[in-house]
């Protein structure tokens, strides 16, 4: 994870030129620097946040498409007018990128969106609430150009912020739990990216899988901190284990695809997907339905020490909802 606020005079110069340069790269140009990608980033939600439809047009490649977007999938024009939408039903809407990580052709962000529900938006009418979600965004980038972006952020929380949903199980937001210093330790064992993505796929492979939550415990620090979009931030080992049992037991045949990892030297972004039948316990407020399910998300963990100090999660939740039939 790289903080993002020392790094934003250089990529802002990078963007300022970038629009000069992409059209004299080939189609064959080389991968993009971490300037490169900082700018792009930068340059991105700034045109989000000034509503801003040329800037944002110049940095989309012609077939430009944004997966796992929580309303709807999108092509270049669909996003470019979904921007006008966020700023219809969000005037004063600002997104802030908290942290980035590069890891190739690729940028992940992840970024707060802030905001007073001022007009319709998806189908809700104005509120008049503010809202708070977190969310990631991963850049493909390619001659200066985001050709693919994938996106998991929490809808079902703006949809509860907006007023649109009821839920038991779906608070709002506070601010984020800060992540507390590991233990100290005669002497710090650091981990090599290979070795902390081996440690994110346990998370996967056996802690959900396999059901044996206890495994968590070899790679994590006691005092944790999990900021997850569809619950309350969990700190402390224990408290992480308690809120995914919930998965299992609402979805007792459930099981993780890892899709996706992007790693840099402390942070692990890993993109998957859940598949299971809610044979289980009520989940999201929604008594047991016998339905199948599947619904993708992103997950990020950052390593200190040689175990996980913070994680952040944000799954497709309004999908879940729908399918479990709890949303219309």
């Amino acid at each position: 994870m790289r903080p993002f606020r020392s790094r934003l005079l250089s990529a802002v110069s990078v963007a300022i030129g970038l629009c000069a340069v992409v059209p004299a790269l080939a189609a064959d140009c080389a991968p993009p620097t971490e300037a490169e990608l900082d700018a792009i980033a930068t340059a991105y939600f700034d045109a989000f946040n000034k509503g801003d439809r040329d800037a944002l047009d110049a940095l989309l490649a012609e077939d430009y498409v944004q997966n796992l977007a929580a309303i709807m999938s999108q092509d270049r024009a669909l996003h470019i007018e979904r921007m006008a939408a966020v700023r219809s039903g969000f005037p004063d809407g600002v997104y802030t990128i908290d942290w980035t990580l590069a890891d190739g052709d690729r940028i992940v962000i992840r970024n707060t969106f802030r905001g007073t529900h001022q007009g319709e938006f998806a189908g809700v009418p104005a509120s008049g609430n503010q809202v708070a979600i977190g969310a990631f965004h991963v850049h493909r980038v390619e001659c200066g150009k985001i050709a693919e972006t994938w996106n998991a952020g929490d809808a079902l929380g703006l949809f509860y912020q907006m007023g649109a949903l009821d839920l038991n199980a779906t608070t709002a937001p506070d601010d984020e739990v800060p992540p507390s210093n590991p233990p100290k330790m005669a002497e710090c064992v650091e981990t090599t990216p290979e070795q902390n993505v081996a440690a994110a796929r346990r998370w996967y492979d056996e802690a959900l899988n396999q059901r044996k939550l206890e495994v968590i415990d070899a790679f994590v620090w006691p005092n944790m901190v999990h900021h997850a979009g569809l619950f309350p931030d969990a700190v402390g080992a224990e408290a992480v284990k308690g809120s995914l049992a919930p998965l299992s037991a609402g979805f007792p045949d459930i099981q993780f695809t890892v899709d996706d990892v992007l790693a840099d030297d402390d942070t692990v972004l890993v993109r998957w997907t859940g598949k299971g039948t809610h044979t289980g316990t009520p989940f999201l407020g929604v008594a047991t339905s016998g339905k199948p399910v599947e619904w993708g998300g992103m997950n990020a963990f950052r390593f200190q020490c040689g175990r996980i100090i913070e994680g952040w999660s944000e799954a497709n939740g309004l999908a879940l909802l729908r399918q479990l039939g709890g949303m219309e």
